[in-house]
C-alpha cells in the first residue's frame, strides 16, 4: 500500500510538468507546420503568376512580374506551347524581394484567356529563397466572365529543402481572379481569391491537413510594384484551418492578424486560446 500511495504521489507532482513540456512541443511542432504550409502555398502561388502572366501576355519576352536576369525560351510543339523561363544559375532578386534561381517549365494549350485552356507548370532546378522547391502545378481555366476568372489548381509532389529537413505537399485549389482578367499585359490591377484543401508532412515529417475558413486574399491593386519589394504580392488576409494530424489538434492560420489587410508578411496562429506571430514569404 505504502508503495501504491508514492506512486501516486510521484505522478501528482511530475505529470503537470510533462504536460506542459507537450504543450509546448506541439506548439512548436504547430509553428513549423504553419511555416512550411505557408511556404509552399505562398510559392507555389507565385509559380502561378509567372505562367499564367506570361501565358495571357502571348509575349515571346518576359512579363512586368519577371526581373531582368529572368529570361524567356520557347519551343512550341504543334498545339501544344512550351516556354521556360529561366532564372539563371545564381540568385536572381525579384519584384517581390524573394531571390530566385532555376527553371520554371510551363506546357499549355488554348488561348490562356479563354475557358478551357490549361496549363502544366514544373520547376527544374528551382530555388526560391535559397531552398529548392519541386513539384507539378497544373492550372485549368475553367470559366470567364468579364473581367472575372475562376481557375481549378492541383499541385502534386511538392516539396520545399529547408537546412533541417524536407517539407511535401499537394494542395486542390480554386482560384478565382475578381478583376483584370480584361487587361493581360497589366498584371497589377489584378486581385485574386484562392481556396480549397491541402495535406502534406512539415520538415519534421508530422502529417497535416489544410481547408480554407475564408479565402486567401492577394491584390496587386494594393500591393503591387509601387511598394516597397518586400510587401509586393503577399496574401493581405484569409484564414486556413490546419489540422495536426499526429496530435489530432487544429489551429487557424490567419494571413491578417491585425485587422485591415495591410501589405504586409505577417500571419499568426491561434491555438488554444494563444496567438503566435509568423513571417511569411
Amino acid at each position: 500500500m505504502l508503495k501504491l500511495i508514492v506512486f501516486f504521489l510521484i505522478v501528482t507532482i511530475f505529470a503537470p510538468g510533462c504536460h506542459k513540456k507537450n504543450l509546448t512541443a506541439n506548439m512548436e511542432d504547430n509553428l513549423s507546420i504553419a511555416q512550411d504550409n505557408s511556404d509552399l502555398e505562398s510559392e507555389f502561388q507565385n509559380i502561378y503568376h509567372f505562367g499564367e502572366n506570361q501565358m495571357r501576355s502571348g509575349k515571346t519576352s518576359g512579363n512586368l512580374f519577371l526581373p531582368e536576369c529572368a529570361s524567356i525560351k520557347w519551343d512550341t510543339i504543334g498545339t501544344k506551347k512550351v516556354f521556360t523561363i529561366d532564372f539563371g544559375s545564381t540568385p536572381c532578386l525579384c519584384y517581390d524581394g524573394i531571390y530566385r534561381e532555376g527553371k520554371l517549365r510551363v506546357e499549355y494549350q488554348g488561348n490562356f484567356y479563354q475557358a478551357g485552356s490549361y496549363a502544366i507548370i514544373q520547376p527544374e532546378n528551382y530555388k526560391a529563397n535559397f531552398r529548392l522547391i519541386q513539384g507539378i502545378k497544373r492550372i485549368d481555366l475553367t470559366q470567364v466572365q468579364g473581367d472575372a476568372a475562376t481557375y481549378r489548381v492541383k499541385v502534386t509532389n511538392a516539396s520545399i529543402t529547408y537546412d533541417n529537413g524536407v517539407a511535401k505537399w499537394q494542395s486542390e485549389r480554386t482560384i478565382i481572379r475578381s478583376k483584370g482578367h480584361s487587361t493581360p499585359l497589366n498584371p497589377f490591377d489584378d486581385a485574386y481569391s484562392v481556396s480549397g484543401t491541402a495535406e502534406g508532412t512539415n520538415r519534421k515529417g508530422i502529417r497535416f491537413s489544410v481547408i480554407t475558413e475564408s479565402p486567401l486574399i492577394k491584390d496587386y491593386t494594393k500591393c503591387g510594384n509601387l511598394l516597397a519589394p518586400q510587401n509586393r504580392g503577399r496574401f493581405i488576409s484569409g484564414k486556413l484551418r490546419v489540422k495536426n494530424e499526429d496530435s489530432e489538434d487544429y489551429f487557424i492560420l490567419d494571413y491578417d492578424p491585425i485587422g485591415g489587410a495591410p501589405c504586409d508578411r505577417l500571419a499568426a496562429i491561434t491555438w488554444r486560446n494563444k496567438t503566435y506571430n509568423i513571417t511569411i514569404w
